[in-house]
């Protein structure tokens, strides 16, 4: 994951922004298009996905940043 970092915290800023974007916009009757098939399965399960794109994205983010081998290192030394 190490080689593209950047990409996967960049998916990981996509997905939170689009999550907190789109729970934003739906308490005022607004609807993202790309987002819409959501909606489908009812307000809540739509607003269930929602939090979970925003916290996969968080995940993803976290996952991207952190660097395992560091980790690895310092339990092997101890």
């Amino acid at each position: 994951m190490n080689k593209n970092k950047a990409l996967w915290t960049l998916v990981g800023f996509l997905m939170i922004v689009l999550g907190f974007l789109s729970l934003g916009l739906t308490m005022v009757g607004v609807k993202l298009s790309m987002l819409l098939w959501m909606d489908w399965f009812g307000p809540l399960p739509s607003f269930m996905l929602k939090i979970v794109l925003v916290l996969g994205g968080f995940v993803l983010v976290y996952l991207a940043q952190t660097d395992f081998t560091q980790l690895n290192e310092d339990e092997i030394t101890e």
